[in-house]
């Protein structure tokens, strides 16, 4: 009878784990603006992040540049606490499972060079102008943006962009966390209550961390 019940556990566990992994499996997704996905949202611009990732970073500075307003939905990752970019709810968005996602009326903007590039270009009225009128100086712009991006295979490409030493900081970062945690030091994760205003810490508009 033990056995047989012993059995049927390891039936059900083996059932739950394949049918869990039906539902957080991942895809490579187009990066740029998807024109035929709307996703539901409540604000112009949306933006799906995460405190820790460099290229979250990336998107919410060029947002605040341009004084876009957005509703942030911050994303836990690993370092963050939580696998929170590959349960269902996250893979509606992305079913890549990565973070920034930009949404523009619902329109998701996948890879956040392709992001910040797409900001530039539907800012609103009165916005700072972050694209230089010159040919050359766009040319020097796209090649920078280009240099800070993480390509498909980072850790054989690293020779390729600068952004792609980033994946390579991951375990050196979540091991200073570590550390940070036995010796009773903690993250905070701050936010802003609009692009405009200096970083605080009382609404979820934009997020980073910064120890404590």
């Amino acid at each position: 009878m033990i056995k047989l019940l012993f059995a049927l556990a390891v039936l059900g566990a083996a059932a739950w784990w394949a049918w869990e992994r039906s539902r957080r499996r991942r895809h490579p997704v187009p990066e740029g603006y998807q024109a035929d996905t709307v996703l539901p949202h409540q604000q112009e611009f949306e933006l799906y992040h995460n405190a820790l990732s460099l290229c979250s970073m990336k998107s919410r500075f060029c947002l605040a540049e341009l004084g876009i307003d957005y509703a942030g939905h911050h994303v836990d990752l690993i370092e963050t606490g939580a696998y929170e970019n590959i349960r269902p709810a996250f893979l509606a968005v992305n079913p890549g499972g990565t973070v920034p996602v930009l949404l523009h009326n619902g329109h998701p903007i996948y890879e956040s060079h392709c992001q910040i590039r797409y900001a530039a270009e539907h800012a609103p009225p009165g916005s700072p102008a972050l694209t230089p009128g010159d040919p050359v100086l766009q040319d020097e712009m796209e090649r920078w943006i280009d240099r800070s991006s993480i390509t498909d295979d980072p850790l054989n490409q690293g020779d390729q962009s600068a952004g792609n030493a980033i994946p390579g900081l991951t375990l050196p970062l979540f091991a200073a966390m570590i550390d940070r945690s036995r010796t009773g030091r903690s993250w905070r994760v701050c936010c802003s209550t609009s692009t405009s205003s200096a970083p605080s810490c009382s609404s979820p508009s934009r997020r980073w961390a910064s120890p404590t």
